[in-house]
Parts: structure tokens; C-alpha cells; sequence
């Protein structure tokens, strides 16, 4: 989870934005491969928490958006099953 929470009252959009504006502003006269690049490197390595990284990493995500979709249903499915609430298994 991103530091004080995913999203926190924030919006996903607000956070694609905020990611790739960094990135932009740190490397100004950067290729848009490389923002994306740093960009999804630098989304993964704010998730404190290291299980969400790897499965984040292991999906190979093509930018920040797709990174950010992809986390956010990772928590949500870790927060029901945390309150008991799962696939039927039947």
C-alpha cells in the first residue's frame, strides 16, 4: 500500500497524474518511454508493502494506469478476504 494508504482521498486519476508529473519534472527532456519507465518504477517502489510489489512486478504492467488498476484490485480483494468476504467455493 502507497504510504498513508492507497488512495487515501485521492483519486486514481489524481495519482497516474501526480506519478507522472514527477517524472516529467525530474527528467525534463526524457523520451516519453523513459517518464513511463521511471514512472512505473517509482509507482512500485512507493507500495510499502512488499507482497503488492511482487504481484504489481509480476504482471508487467505497460504504464502507471494499468500499474495503479491493478493494485488497487489486489487491495480491495486482500481487504475483503481480511473481512471474510471471498469467492464462493463451491
Amino acid at each position: 500500500m502507497l504510504e498513508g494508504g492507497l488512495l487515501g482521498s485521492h483519486s486514481n486519476n489524481f495519482i497516474k497524474t501526480s506519478v507522472c508529473r514527477l517524472v516529467t519534472l525530474a527528467y525534463p527532456s526524457a523520451e516519453a518511454s523513459l517518464v513511463s519507465h521511471v514512472g512505473k518504477e517509482e509507482f512500485i517502489a512507493a507500495l510499502s508493502d512488499g507482497r503488492l510489489q511482487l504481484e504489481v512486478m509480476k504482471r508487467e504492467p505497460q504504464n502507471v494506469k494499468a500499474e495503479l488498476s491493478h493494485t488497487i484490485k489486489v487491495e480491495v480483494f486482500e481487504q475483503s478476504l481480511s473481512r471474510g468476504i471471498g469467492f464462493p467455493t463451491s
